[in-house]
């Protein structure tokens, strides 16, 4: 009668042997408990229980294993009618989990009544209360999270109860758990650190910590309409003691703020501060020599300030540029002090980048010194081989970019690093040893006196033989048949020399000569009238490209010498085979 009394216990448990198990540590150890499964569903019971003892008697379970081993071997206690050996089982399973609970779906009432006796017997309950009340809790090295009641199941016995926060100083308590009773517990924490709320009348102000970013001060969504209302910043866990706070946003200047921080034992209330008001502050910044017409941008937006006025800038640090005609002829980084003025002479360049190294190359460091700018500086591209036009396409320049130079690894032969140029203008790769004479800023306009001079074996040298009329030599007395001593105190020994002393003046400036005529000698000044010039084709590797590079600069800002330098810049695109570009240019 037992036997069939079981029948239906047996069915039903039969069915939870065979349902999907827990993840085990092992493969192995889930294999042996599904064929335990096999032999309760088979009514083998006497063989499931040997197999379960077996595996319960090793010493290498982890207690979450042993937790599942031995509930399954509950059940089939409780399937043969072994109720005691079934309390036996739940007694050791709630040593380890003393939260276990049988399924009440597998286990009948007779068998649950049992594991009530059993927990009563091994368990007892803390009832615990925190301040604050989200503090974590560990027993014995292990997380437990206390029922919404705050009751927390142990084993009976001898625990370690530590309570943790961030913001509070840890409390470890020891703690006697006795079998079926409840130990009320009540633990609170100190504090050692406090919220504090920093209040900035404006919005977005930048907080810093004793030097560390903390966050930018906002409104709420329930104040963003209310511009009246404090844009707030709250620093959680701020340790207690004296702090610095520095409050900062762009154009206003920058506040600091002692905050003494306090424990506050009774609610731990955040310390509010008292509103900062920012006042306005700037700087300002004069550019002088500005090309005619041109446009200045400051960190990339249009200055509606007069050019013959300072422009007002906030504090920091800007980034200045000028362009003309379309494109950019120069920019700098400048950074201005709260309250400071600066004037800035503007002296337009050609765009310069260099590509694998932040820093001119020794080869052409003399380029820097002629008046170009470094606009940025771009990492080599992996696998581009930058000795070759499409090498170069896969660089990223930046518009208005003049040259590229990049610094590679030795060539065959060589023993340094080679710098190599590129030039957007006329699509030409070169090597460049170095940066000699005809890499130096070229000039469009050279000085026409307005006289021819000649040599004369029986005249002497550097005798004026033409004179232009109405021309700067003529409108300064100078008759043919006068002789040239010396241009701007250098003798002239020859017409050659004088030439070259002549048009080495300025355009628009007076050169100081002195001839000897029919009245003796004399000092004349003649003023210096600007004629173009069309350069000679440059036989140094990369000097075709720096004078391109200049020439499109001075183009766009160098009204006086525009014409002469798109001559030029023609003449080097024809040269570089570009021959519609030159088309362009020359129309």
């Amino acid at each position: 009668m037992r036997r069939h009394r079981s029948l239906p216990l047996l069915a039903l448990s039969a069915a939870v042997f065979l349902s999907a198990g827990p993840c085990f540590a092992s493969e192995a150890l889930r294999a042996e408990l599904d064929a335990v499964r096999q032999d309760l569903e088979a009514l083998r019971v006497e063989r499931a229980l040997a197999a379960l003892e077996a595996i319960a008697a090793r010493a290498d379970l982890s207690d979450e294993d042993r937790v599942q081993v031995l509930g399954l071997r509950a059940q089939a206690h409780v399937v043969s009618g072994k109720l005691d050996l079934a309390e036996a089982d739940f007694r050791d399973i709630l040593r380890l989990d003393p939260d276990y609970a049988p399924d009440p779906r597998v286990f009948p009432p007779k068998a649950l009544a049992r594991h009530t006796r059993a927990r009563d017997a091994v368990t007892g309950t803390l009832r615990l209360r925190t301040s604050p009340e989200d503090a974590s809790v560990v027993v014995d090295e292990r997380e437990r999270n206390p029922s919404p009641g705050g009751t927390v199941r142990l084993a009976a016995g001898e625990h370690r109860l530590r309570v943790s926060r961030k913001g509070y100083d840890a409390a470890e308590v020891p703690l006697r758990i006795v079998p079926g009773e409840e130990t009320v517990l009540e633990v609170r924490l100190d504090p050692n650190s406090r919220p504090v709320i920093v209040r900035t009348e404006l919005e977005g102000v930048e907080v810093r910590l004793d030097g560390n970013l903390a966050g930018l001060t906002a409104r709420s969504e329930a104040a963003a309409a209310d511009r009246a209302a404090a844009a707030e910043l709250t620093i959680e866990d701020v340790p207690l003691g004296e702090h610095v706070l520095t409050l900062a946003r762009t154009c206003y200047r920058t506040e600091t703020v002692r905050a003494l921080v306090a424990a506050d034992l009774a609610s731990h209330s955040p310390l509010v501060l008292d509103v900062v008001r920012q006042v306005p502050s700037s700087a300002r910044l004069l550019l002088s020599g500005l090309p005619a017409g041109a446009t200045v941008l400051l960190d990339g937006k249009p200055v509606e300030t007069p050019a013959s006025e300072p422009i007002p800038f906030c504090p920091g640090d800007h980034e200045v540029e000028v362009r003309a005609e379309g494109r950019s002829v120069y920019w700098r980084k400048v950074g201005l002090e709260e309250d400071e003025s600066v004037e800035l002479a503007v002296e337009p360049g050609p765009m310069v980048v260099l590509v694998g190294t932040d820093d001119w190359p020794r080869q052409i460091r003399a380029l820097a010194d002629s008046g170009m700018i470094l606009r940025a500086w771009l990492p080599r591209p992996e696998g581009a081989d930058l000795r070759t036009l499409e090498g170069w396409q896969a660089v990223a320049l930046p518009a208005d970019t003049d040259l590229a130079f990049a610094l590679l690894d030795p060539d065959q032969g060589d023993l340094a690093p080679t710098a190599w140029l590129y030039s957007p203008l006329l699509k030409t790769v070169e090597k460049i040893p170095a940066a000699g004479k005809e890499h130096a800023r070229p000039s469009w306009l050279a000085c026409a006196p307005g006289m021819r001079v000649a040599d004369s074996r029986v005249g002497g040298p550097a005798r004026v033989v033409e004179v232009l009329p109405g021309g700067p030599a003529a409108a300064a007395g100078i008759r043919p048949g006068d002789r040239v001593l010396s241009v701007a105190e250098t003798r002239a020994d020859t017409s050659a020399h004088l030439g070259a002393a002549l048009t080495a003046g300025r355009p628009g400036q007076a050169v100081e000569v002195e001839v000897e005529g029919a009245a003796g000698v004399r000092k004349v000044r003649i003023p210096c009238s600007a004629s173009p010039v069309l350069l000679p084709p440059p036989g140094a590797p990369g000097a075709a490209a720096v004078r391109a590079a200049w020439a499109s600069v001075d183009a766009a800002a160098s009204p006086h010498a525009a014409e002469a330098a798109l001559a030029n810049l023609a003449l080097a695109l024809e040269s570089a085979g570009r021959y519609e570009a030159a088309a362009e240019t020359w129309r």
